[in-house]
Protein backbone atom coordinates (compact mmCIF):
# COMPACT_ATOMS: atom_id res chain seq x y z
CA UNK A 1 0.00 0.00 0.00
CA UNK A 2 1.06 3.60 -0.62
CA UNK A 3 1.45 4.57 3.04
CA UNK A 4 2.74 1.27 4.43
CA UNK A 5 4.87 1.80 7.54
CA UNK A 6 6.89 -1.27 6.51
CA UNK A 7 9.74 -0.01 4.34
CA UNK A 8 11.07 -3.38 3.21
CA UNK A 9 13.05 -6.37 4.42
CA UNK A 10 16.68 -6.84 5.39
CA UNK A 11 19.15 -9.19 7.04
CA UNK A 12 19.23 -8.95 10.85
CA UNK A 13 22.82 -7.67 10.68
CA UNK A 14 21.64 -4.53 8.86
CA UNK A 15 19.68 -3.49 11.97
CA UNK A 16 22.15 -4.57 14.64
CA UNK A 17 21.24 -8.21 15.26
CA UNK A 18 23.02 -11.43 14.45
CA UNK A 19 21.28 -13.94 12.18
CA UNK A 20 22.67 -16.64 14.49
CA UNK A 21 20.90 -14.98 17.44
CA UNK A 22 17.61 -14.65 15.61
CA UNK A 23 17.64 -18.27 14.43
CA UNK A 24 18.56 -19.45 17.94
CA UNK A 25 15.63 -17.45 19.31
CA UNK A 26 13.23 -18.99 16.77
CA UNK A 27 14.43 -22.48 17.61
CA UNK A 28 14.05 -21.79 21.32
CA UNK A 29 10.52 -20.48 20.74
CA UNK A 30 9.64 -23.62 18.79
CA UNK A 31 11.01 -25.73 21.64
CA UNK A 32 8.51 -24.25 24.11
CA UNK A 33 5.12 -25.81 24.74
CA UNK A 34 3.52 -23.28 22.39
CA UNK A 35 2.74 -23.22 18.67
CA UNK A 36 4.08 -19.99 17.17
CA UNK A 37 1.76 -19.45 14.20
CA UNK A 38 3.17 -16.13 13.00
CA UNK A 39 6.20 -14.04 14.00
CA UNK A 40 7.24 -10.74 12.42
CA UNK A 41 10.16 -8.65 13.69
CA UNK A 42 11.14 -5.18 12.48
CA UNK A 43 13.58 -2.42 13.32
CA UNK A 44 13.87 1.03 11.74
CA UNK A 45 10.91 0.14 9.51
CA UNK A 46 12.51 -2.96 7.94
CA UNK A 47 11.47 -6.54 8.64
CA UNK A 48 14.45 -8.70 9.55
CA UNK A 49 12.52 -11.87 10.45
CA UNK A 50 9.14 -13.18 9.30
CA UNK A 51 7.95 -16.75 9.55
CA UNK A 52 4.69 -18.69 9.69
CA UNK A 53 4.01 -22.22 10.86
CA UNK A 54 2.45 -23.92 7.82
CA UNK A 55 -0.48 -24.38 7.19
CA UNK A 56 -0.92 -21.00 8.95
CA UNK A 57 0.12 -18.08 6.75
CA UNK A 58 0.69 -14.36 6.70
CA UNK A 59 -2.41 -13.77 4.56
CA UNK A 60 -4.83 -15.20 7.14
CA UNK A 61 -6.31 -12.93 9.82
CA UNK A 62 -5.70 -14.59 13.18
CA UNK A 63 -7.63 -14.22 16.42
CA UNK A 64 -6.33 -11.29 18.47
CA UNK A 65 -8.36 -11.68 21.65
CA UNK A 66 -7.51 -8.82 24.02
CA UNK A 67 -4.82 -7.47 21.73
CA UNK A 68 -7.85 -6.00 19.98
CA UNK A 69 -8.33 -3.69 22.96
CA UNK A 70 -5.35 -1.71 21.69
CA UNK A 71 -7.07 -1.20 18.32
CA UNK A 72 -10.16 0.13 20.10
CA UNK A 73 -8.14 2.40 22.36
CA UNK A 74 -6.28 3.75 19.33
CA UNK A 75 -9.66 4.63 17.84
CA UNK A 76 -10.42 6.54 21.03
CA UNK A 77 -7.10 8.38 20.65
CA UNK A 78 -8.02 9.35 17.09
CA UNK A 79 -11.34 10.71 18.34
CA UNK A 80 -9.48 12.73 20.97
CA UNK A 81 -7.21 14.17 18.28
CA UNK A 82 -10.31 15.12 16.30
CA UNK A 83 -11.87 16.83 19.32
CA UNK A 84 -14.78 14.39 19.52
CA UNK A 85 -13.78 12.94 22.89
CA UNK A 86 -11.36 13.53 25.74
CA UNK A 87 -9.70 11.16 28.17
CA UNK A 88 -10.78 13.57 30.94
CA UNK A 89 -14.44 13.50 29.91
CA UNK A 90 -16.85 12.04 32.42
CA UNK A 91 -18.32 8.68 31.56
CA UNK A 92 -21.81 9.80 32.62
CA UNK A 93 -21.67 12.65 30.09
CA UNK A 94 -20.62 10.38 27.21
CA UNK A 95 -23.35 7.84 27.99
CA UNK A 96 -26.04 10.15 29.39
CA UNK A 97 -28.61 8.83 26.88
CA UNK A 98 -27.96 5.24 27.94
CA UNK A 99 -28.38 6.03 31.65
CA UNK A 100 -31.71 7.67 30.84
CA UNK A 101 -32.79 4.83 28.54
CA UNK A 102 -32.32 2.21 31.25
CA UNK A 103 -33.71 4.42 34.02
CA UNK A 104 -30.43 4.35 35.97
CA UNK A 105 -29.42 7.20 38.29
CA UNK A 106 -25.60 7.21 38.60
CA UNK A 107 -24.16 7.52 42.11
CA UNK A 108 -21.35 9.88 43.08
CA UNK A 109 -18.51 7.45 42.30
CA UNK A 110 -19.98 6.75 38.86
CA UNK A 111 -20.20 10.51 38.28
CA UNK A 112 -16.45 10.77 39.02
CA UNK A 113 -15.59 8.04 36.53
CA UNK A 114 -13.62 9.42 33.57
CA UNK A 115 -12.88 7.83 30.22
CA UNK A 116 -9.19 7.58 31.15
CA UNK A 117 -10.20 5.17 33.92
CA UNK A 118 -11.75 2.84 31.34
CA UNK A 119 -8.53 2.97 29.32
CA UNK A 120 -6.39 2.12 32.36
CA UNK A 121 -8.85 -0.48 33.72
CA UNK A 122 -9.07 1.39 37.00
CA UNK A 123 -12.86 1.81 36.97
CA UNK A 124 -13.17 0.84 40.62
CA UNK A 125 -15.63 -2.05 40.29
CA UNK A 126 -15.20 -5.13 42.45
CA UNK A 127 -15.77 -7.39 39.45
CA UNK A 128 -16.12 -7.18 35.69
CA UNK A 129 -19.79 -7.04 34.69
CA UNK A 130 -21.08 -10.03 32.80
CA UNK A 131 -20.33 -9.86 29.10
CA UNK A 132 -23.45 -10.93 27.25
CA UNK A 133 -26.14 -9.37 25.07
CA UNK A 134 -26.87 -6.83 27.85
CA UNK A 135 -23.23 -5.88 28.45
CA UNK A 136 -23.72 -2.10 28.22
CA UNK A 137 -26.63 -2.00 30.66
CA UNK A 138 -24.80 -4.33 33.04
CA UNK A 139 -21.82 -1.97 33.15
CA UNK A 140 -24.06 1.02 33.95
CA UNK A 141 -25.70 -0.90 36.80
CA UNK A 142 -22.51 -2.40 38.30
CA UNK A 143 -21.56 -0.63 41.58
CA UNK A 144 -18.24 1.21 41.77
CA UNK A 145 -16.79 0.36 45.17
CA UNK A 146 -13.31 1.96 44.92
CA UNK A 147 -12.45 5.49 43.90
CA UNK A 148 -11.91 5.52 40.11
CA UNK A 149 -8.23 5.53 39.18
CA UNK A 150 -6.96 3.85 42.35
CA UNK A 151 -7.15 0.10 41.72
CA UNK A 152 -6.58 -2.08 38.66
CA UNK A 153 -9.18 -4.68 37.73
CA UNK A 154 -9.29 -6.23 34.28
CA UNK A 155 -12.51 -5.07 32.66
CA UNK A 156 -13.22 -6.05 29.07
CA UNK A 157 -16.67 -4.45 29.13
CA UNK A 158 -15.02 -1.10 29.78
CA UNK A 159 -12.88 -1.69 26.70
CA UNK A 160 -16.02 -2.29 24.63
CA UNK A 161 -17.41 1.01 25.85
CA UNK A 162 -14.40 2.89 24.49
CA UNK A 163 -15.39 1.72 21.02
CA UNK A 164 -19.05 2.51 21.68
CA UNK A 165 -18.03 6.05 22.69
CA UNK A 166 -16.20 6.56 19.38
CA UNK A 167 -19.23 5.33 17.45
CA UNK A 168 -21.57 7.63 19.38
CA UNK A 169 -19.50 10.77 18.81
CA UNK A 170 -18.32 10.05 15.26
CA UNK A 171 -21.59 8.67 13.93
CA UNK A 172 -19.66 5.91 12.14
CA UNK A 173 -18.99 2.22 12.82
CA UNK A 174 -15.61 1.90 14.49
CA UNK A 175 -14.08 -0.11 11.65
CA UNK A 176 -15.14 2.51 9.08
CA UNK A 177 -13.86 5.32 11.29
CA UNK A 178 -10.46 3.69 11.77
CA UNK A 179 -10.17 2.65 8.14
CA UNK A 180 -10.34 6.25 6.95
CA UNK A 181 -8.31 7.85 9.74
CA UNK A 182 -5.65 5.25 10.41
CA UNK A 183 -5.60 1.92 8.58
CA UNK A 184 -5.32 3.41 5.09
CA UNK A 185 -2.52 5.65 6.36
CA UNK A 186 -0.33 2.98 7.94
CA UNK A 187 -0.79 0.16 5.43
CA UNK A 188 -3.45 -2.12 6.97
CA UNK A 189 -5.49 -3.37 4.01
CA UNK A 190 -9.22 -4.23 4.42
CA UNK A 191 -8.59 -7.98 4.14
CA UNK A 192 -5.93 -7.83 6.86
CA UNK A 193 -8.26 -6.83 9.69
CA UNK A 194 -11.67 -8.27 10.60
CA UNK A 195 -13.87 -6.59 13.17
CA UNK A 196 -16.98 -8.46 14.22
CA UNK A 197 -20.23 -6.92 15.45
CA UNK A 198 -21.43 -7.55 18.99
CA UNK A 199 -24.87 -6.34 19.97
CA UNK A 200 -24.84 -3.56 17.39
CA UNK A 201 -21.38 -2.06 18.06
CA UNK A 202 -17.81 -3.05 17.34
CA UNK A 203 -15.81 -4.15 20.32
CA UNK A 204 -12.27 -4.84 21.47
CA UNK A 205 -12.34 -8.38 22.74
CA UNK A 206 -12.41 -10.79 21.15
CA UNK A 207 -13.94 -9.12 18.15
CA UNK A 208 -10.82 -8.48 16.10
CA UNK A 209 -8.76 -10.76 13.94
CA UNK A 210 -5.78 -9.47 11.99
CA UNK A 211 -2.73 -10.60 10.12
CA UNK A 212 0.48 -10.61 12.10
CA UNK A 213 1.80 -7.82 9.88
CA UNK A 214 -1.28 -5.69 10.64
CA UNK A 215 -0.56 -5.95 14.35
CA UNK A 216 3.07 -5.10 13.66
CA UNK A 217 1.99 -1.93 11.83
CA UNK A 218 -0.15 -0.82 14.77
CA UNK A 219 2.83 -1.41 17.05
CA UNK A 220 5.04 0.63 14.69
CA UNK A 221 2.49 3.47 14.88
CA UNK A 222 2.91 3.45 18.67
CA UNK A 223 6.71 3.27 18.39
CA UNK A 224 6.46 6.46 16.27
CA UNK A 225 4.26 8.08 18.95
CA UNK A 226 1.31 8.55 16.61
CA UNK A 227 3.18 9.99 13.62
CA UNK A 228 2.44 8.46 10.19
CA UNK A 229 1.81 9.49 6.60
CA UNK A 230 3.62 12.78 7.24
CA UNK A 231 1.28 13.83 10.05
CA UNK A 232 0.80 13.58 13.81
CA UNK A 233 -2.44 11.56 13.69
CA UNK A 234 -2.70 11.31 17.49
CA UNK A 235 -0.97 13.81 19.75
CA UNK A 236 2.42 12.72 21.03
CA UNK A 237 1.38 13.51 24.60
CA UNK A 238 -1.63 11.15 24.30
CA UNK A 239 0.62 8.38 22.94
CA UNK A 240 3.19 8.94 25.69
CA UNK A 241 0.48 8.66 28.33
CA UNK A 242 -0.83 5.48 26.68
CA UNK A 243 2.63 3.89 26.96
CA UNK A 244 3.29 5.09 30.54
CA UNK A 245 2.19 3.20 33.64
CA UNK A 246 -1.18 4.62 34.66
CA UNK A 247 -2.04 2.13 37.37
CA UNK A 248 -0.15 -0.33 39.56
CA UNK A 249 -0.68 -4.05 38.83
CA UNK A 250 1.82 -5.56 41.28
CA UNK A 251 -0.96 -7.46 43.07
CA UNK A 252 -2.36 -8.90 39.83
CA UNK A 253 -2.24 -12.72 39.77
CA UNK A 254 0.11 -14.13 37.16
CA UNK A 255 3.72 -13.77 36.11
CA UNK A 256 6.21 -10.94 36.52
CA UNK A 257 5.09 -9.42 33.23
CA UNK A 258 1.60 -8.95 34.66
CA UNK A 259 2.98 -6.98 37.60
CA UNK A 260 4.82 -4.18 35.81
CA UNK A 261 1.85 -1.87 35.41
CA UNK A 262 -0.84 -1.00 32.89
CA UNK A 263 -1.07 1.99 30.54
CA UNK A 264 -3.99 2.63 28.25
CA UNK A 265 -5.16 -0.80 27.08
CA UNK A 266 -1.60 -2.13 27.03
CA UNK A 267 0.89 -3.57 29.49
CA UNK A 268 4.30 -2.49 30.68
CA UNK A 269 7.15 -5.01 30.18
CA UNK A 270 10.12 -5.90 32.37
CA UNK A 271 12.47 -4.09 29.98
CA UNK A 272 12.23 -0.38 30.91
CA UNK A 273 10.44 1.54 28.18
CA UNK A 274 9.07 -1.58 26.45
CA UNK A 275 5.29 -2.05 26.31
CA UNK A 276 3.05 -4.65 24.75
CA UNK A 277 -0.37 -5.30 23.29
CA UNK A 278 -1.45 -8.60 24.80
CA UNK A 279 -4.26 -11.04 24.00
CA UNK A 280 -5.32 -14.41 25.32
CA UNK A 281 -3.22 -17.47 24.44
CA UNK A 282 -0.26 -15.22 23.66
CA UNK A 283 -1.29 -12.82 20.90
CA UNK A 284 1.49 -10.28 21.42
CA UNK A 285 3.02 -7.12 20.02
CA UNK A 286 6.16 -5.96 21.86
CA UNK A 287 6.98 -2.28 21.27
CA UNK A 288 10.25 -0.62 22.26
CA UNK A 289 10.33 2.99 21.01
CA UNK A 290 13.84 3.68 22.30
CA UNK A 291 15.20 0.79 20.22
CA UNK A 292 12.81 1.56 17.34
CA UNK A 293 11.86 -2.11 17.32
CA UNK A 294 8.55 -4.00 17.22
CA UNK A 295 7.84 -7.75 17.32
CA UNK A 296 4.37 -9.19 16.62
CA UNK A 297 3.34 -12.76 17.42
CA UNK A 298 0.27 -14.91 16.90
CA UNK A 299 0.34 -18.23 18.68
CA UNK A 300 -1.35 -21.04 20.54
CA UNK A 301 0.32 -20.22 23.84
CA UNK A 302 -0.20 -22.27 26.95
CA UNK A 303 -0.79 -20.76 30.39
CA UNK A 304 0.59 -20.21 32.95
CA UNK A 305 4.16 -20.96 31.84
CA UNK A 306 4.26 -21.11 28.04
CA UNK A 307 3.39 -17.52 27.14
CA UNK A 308 5.79 -15.91 29.68
CA UNK A 309 8.59 -18.03 28.23
CA UNK A 310 7.87 -16.57 24.77
CA UNK A 311 7.99 -13.03 26.16
CA UNK A 312 11.24 -13.76 27.99
CA UNK A 313 12.93 -15.05 24.81
CA UNK A 314 11.72 -12.16 22.66
CA UNK A 315 12.58 -9.47 25.19
CA UNK A 316 16.07 -10.92 25.53
CA UNK A 317 16.58 -10.90 21.76
CA UNK A 318 15.37 -7.31 21.46
CA UNK A 319 17.67 -6.22 24.29
CA UNK A 320 20.69 -7.69 22.47
CA UNK A 321 20.33 -5.35 19.47
CA UNK A 322 23.35 -3.13 18.79
CA UNK A 323 22.93 0.54 17.94
CA UNK A 324 24.94 0.16 14.72
CA UNK A 325 24.70 -2.41 11.89
CA UNK A 326 26.80 -5.55 12.19
CA UNK A 327 29.06 -6.97 9.52
CA UNK A 328 27.10 -8.99 6.93
CA UNK A 329 26.98 -12.75 7.44
CA UNK A 330 25.42 -14.23 4.32
CA UNK A 331 25.76 -17.86 5.39
CA UNK A 332 24.08 -17.25 8.76
CA UNK A 333 21.32 -15.20 7.13
CA UNK A 334 20.62 -17.95 4.58
CA UNK A 335 20.46 -20.51 7.41
CA UNK A 336 17.91 -18.28 9.16
CA UNK A 337 15.84 -17.93 5.98
CA UNK A 338 15.84 -21.68 5.43
CA UNK A 339 14.62 -22.23 8.98
CA UNK A 340 11.90 -19.58 8.55
CA UNK A 341 10.64 -21.39 5.43
CA UNK A 342 10.85 -24.86 6.97
CA UNK A 343 8.56 -24.32 9.95
CA UNK A 344 5.39 -26.41 9.77
CA UNK A 345 2.97 -28.45 11.84
CA UNK A 346 4.22 -32.07 11.74
CA UNK A 347 2.09 -34.39 9.60
CA UNK A 348 -0.51 -36.44 11.44
CA UNK A 349 -0.43 -40.23 11.24
CA UNK A 350 -1.73 -41.44 7.88
CA UNK A 351 -4.98 -43.36 7.98
CA UNK A 352 -5.04 -47.12 7.50
CA UNK A 353 -8.49 -47.81 6.11
CA UNK A 354 -10.41 -50.73 7.61
CA UNK A 355 -11.95 -53.20 5.19
CA UNK A 356 -15.43 -51.82 5.81
CA UNK A 357 -14.42 -48.15 5.53
CA UNK A 358 -17.07 -47.57 2.86
CA UNK A 359 -19.79 -48.58 5.29
CA UNK A 360 -19.19 -45.38 7.30
CA UNK A 361 -20.46 -43.28 4.41
CA UNK A 362 -23.99 -41.94 4.68
CA UNK A 363 -26.29 -39.29 6.12
CA UNK A 364 -26.80 -38.88 9.86
CA UNK A 365 -29.23 -36.82 11.93
CA UNK A 366 -28.25 -35.59 15.41
CA UNK A 367 -30.93 -36.78 17.81
CA UNK A 368 -29.58 -35.48 21.11
CA UNK A 369 -26.68 -33.59 22.66
CA UNK A 370 -24.54 -30.84 21.13
CA UNK A 371 -22.41 -31.11 18.00
CA UNK A 372 -20.50 -27.85 17.64
CA UNK A 373 -17.07 -28.01 15.97
CA UNK A 374 -16.53 -24.24 15.48
CA UNK A 375 -13.95 -21.85 16.89
CA UNK A 376 -14.67 -21.40 20.56
CA UNK A 377 -13.16 -19.59 23.52
CA UNK A 378 -14.11 -20.75 26.99
CA UNK A 379 -12.45 -18.48 29.57
CA UNK A 380 -14.99 -19.35 32.27
CA UNK A 381 -16.06 -22.81 31.14
CA UNK A 382 -18.63 -21.51 28.70
CA UNK A 383 -18.23 -20.60 25.07
CA UNK A 384 -17.65 -16.87 24.60
CA UNK A 385 -17.41 -16.79 20.81
CA UNK A 386 -21.11 -17.56 20.35
CA UNK A 387 -21.71 -13.82 20.84
CA UNK A 388 -20.07 -13.29 17.43
CA UNK A 389 -21.64 -16.14 15.46
CA UNK A 390 -23.63 -15.20 12.35
CA UNK A 391 -27.21 -14.84 13.62
CA UNK A 392 -28.74 -16.66 10.62
CA UNK A 393 -26.58 -19.76 11.19
CA UNK A 394 -27.46 -22.44 13.71
CA UNK A 395 -24.24 -23.21 15.58
CA UNK A 396 -25.50 -26.62 16.66
CA UNK A 397 -25.13 -29.03 13.76
CA UNK A 398 -28.21 -31.20 13.18
CA UNK A 399 -27.28 -33.05 9.98
CA UNK A 400 -23.99 -34.52 8.82
CA UNK A 401 -22.91 -36.47 5.78
CA UNK A 402 -19.80 -38.65 5.62
CA UNK A 403 -18.25 -39.47 2.26
CA UNK A 404 -14.82 -40.37 0.95
CA UNK A 405 -13.45 -38.59 -2.10
CA UNK A 406 -10.02 -39.65 -3.30
CA UNK A 407 -7.58 -39.14 -0.44
CA UNK A 408 -10.01 -37.11 1.69
CA UNK A 409 -12.75 -37.88 4.15
CA UNK A 410 -15.48 -35.29 3.60
CA UNK A 411 -17.69 -34.20 6.47
CA UNK A 412 -20.63 -32.04 5.33
CA UNK A 413 -22.44 -30.15 8.09
CA UNK A 414 -26.09 -29.09 7.63
CA UNK A 415 -25.53 -29.08 3.89
CA UNK A 416 -23.51 -25.85 4.20
CA UNK A 417 -20.03 -26.38 5.63
CA UNK A 418 -17.78 -28.94 3.97
CA UNK A 419 -14.75 -30.12 5.92
CA UNK A 420 -12.25 -32.13 3.89
CA UNK A 421 -9.92 -34.12 6.13
CA UNK A 422 -6.77 -35.53 4.54
CA UNK A 423 -6.29 -39.26 5.05
CA UNK A 424 -2.55 -38.98 4.28
CA UNK A 425 -1.89 -36.87 7.39
CA UNK A 426 -1.01 -33.65 5.52
CA UNK A 427 -2.37 -30.34 6.78
CA UNK A 428 -3.75 -28.78 3.57
CA UNK A 429 -5.16 -25.25 4.00
CA UNK A 430 -8.74 -24.94 2.77
CA UNK A 431 -11.80 -22.72 3.21
CA UNK A 432 -15.35 -23.50 4.27
CA UNK A 433 -18.55 -21.83 5.39
CA UNK A 434 -18.92 -21.58 9.15
CA UNK A 435 -20.81 -19.68 11.83
CA UNK A 436 -17.98 -17.11 11.68
CA UNK A 437 -18.43 -16.19 8.05
CA UNK A 438 -15.33 -13.99 7.74
CA UNK A 439 -13.00 -16.62 9.22
CA UNK A 440 -13.21 -19.52 6.73
CA UNK A 441 -9.70 -21.03 6.84
CA UNK A 442 -9.08 -24.54 8.15
CA UNK A 443 -7.03 -27.68 7.71
CA UNK A 444 -8.01 -31.19 8.81
CA UNK A 445 -6.78 -34.77 8.90
CA UNK A 446 -8.63 -38.01 9.61
CA UNK A 447 -7.66 -41.50 10.74
CA UNK A 448 -9.37 -44.64 11.96
CA UNK A 449 -8.35 -45.54 15.50
CA UNK A 450 -10.02 -48.92 15.02
CA UNK A 451 -12.95 -50.35 13.05
CA UNK A 452 -15.46 -48.58 15.32
CA UNK A 453 -13.71 -45.26 15.86
CA UNK A 454 -12.87 -42.43 13.46
CA UNK A 455 -11.05 -39.27 14.56
CA UNK A 456 -11.02 -35.99 12.65
CA UNK A 457 -8.41 -33.47 13.81
CA UNK A 458 -9.45 -29.98 12.82
CA UNK A 459 -7.43 -26.74 12.85
CA UNK A 460 -9.25 -23.45 12.49
CA UNK A 461 -6.40 -21.51 10.92
CA UNK A 462 -7.77 -18.07 11.83
CA UNK A 463 -7.30 -18.99 15.48
CA UNK A 464 -5.51 -21.38 17.80
CA UNK A 465 -8.63 -23.55 18.24
CA UNK A 466 -8.01 -27.19 17.24
CA UNK A 467 -11.08 -29.37 17.87
CA UNK A 468 -10.82 -33.15 17.75
CA UNK A 469 -14.00 -34.85 16.53
CA UNK A 470 -14.27 -38.50 17.50
CA UNK A 471 -17.01 -40.54 15.83
CA UNK A 472 -17.86 -43.91 17.36
CA UNK A 473 -20.20 -46.57 15.97
CA UNK A 474 -22.70 -47.53 18.65
CA UNK A 475 -24.65 -50.12 16.68
CA UNK A 476 -28.11 -50.07 15.10
CA UNK A 477 -27.10 -47.16 12.87
CA UNK A 478 -26.24 -44.88 15.80
CA UNK A 479 -23.13 -42.71 15.90
CA UNK A 480 -21.53 -41.21 19.00
CA UNK A 481 -19.99 -37.76 18.47
CA UNK A 482 -17.44 -36.28 20.86
CA UNK A 483 -15.89 -32.82 20.23
CA UNK A 484 -12.96 -31.88 22.47
CA UNK A 485 -11.11 -28.55 22.48
CA UNK A 486 -7.96 -27.78 24.43
CA UNK A 487 -8.24 -24.30 26.00
CA UNK A 488 -4.42 -24.19 26.47
CA UNK A 489 -4.46 -23.66 30.23
CA UNK A 490 -2.77 -26.17 32.50
CA UNK A 491 -5.22 -27.78 34.88
CA UNK A 492 -8.26 -26.85 32.80
CA UNK A 493 -10.33 -29.68 31.44
CA UNK A 494 -10.92 -30.02 27.72
CA UNK A 495 -13.96 -28.07 26.54
CA UNK A 496 -16.29 -30.88 25.47
CA UNK A 497 -19.49 -31.35 23.48
CA UNK A 498 -21.16 -34.75 23.08
CA UNK A 499 -23.99 -35.85 20.83
CA UNK A 500 -25.63 -38.90 19.29
CA UNK A 501 -26.70 -39.22 15.65
CA UNK A 502 -28.70 -41.83 13.82
CA UNK A 503 -28.17 -42.91 10.24
CA UNK A 504 -31.06 -41.90 8.01
CA UNK A 505 -29.69 -43.19 4.66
Amino acid sequence: MKNDLILGQCAPEAVGLSSHQVEACLRALDATENELHGIVMERHGRIFCETYLAPYSGQMPHTNHSLGKSYTCTGFGLACAQGLLSEEERFTDVFAEEFERYGIVPDEKMKRLKMRHLMSMSVGMARMPEMDERWLERFLREPIVHEPGEQFLYNSVGSCLLGAAVEKRSGEPLDVYMRKRLFDRIGIAPQEHVWRKFNGVYVAEPGTSATTRANLRLGMFYAAYGFADGQQLISRSWMEQAMTKQVETSSTPGTDDSAMGYGWQLWMCKQPGMVRFDGGQGQLCLIWPRQDMVVAVHQAGRYPHGVPKVMELLESLMASAAQEPLSPDDAACESLRQYERSRCVPPAPAALLPEDADSWEGDYFVTDGIFQPWIEVAPVQEDFYHLFYAPHRNAQVRFLRLTRQGGDLVLTLDGIAELRASLNGMWTPRKTASVLEDLPDYAATARFLDRRTLRISLRWLNSWCCPEITLTRLGQGRLGILVQKDMLADGRELFTHAATAVRIR
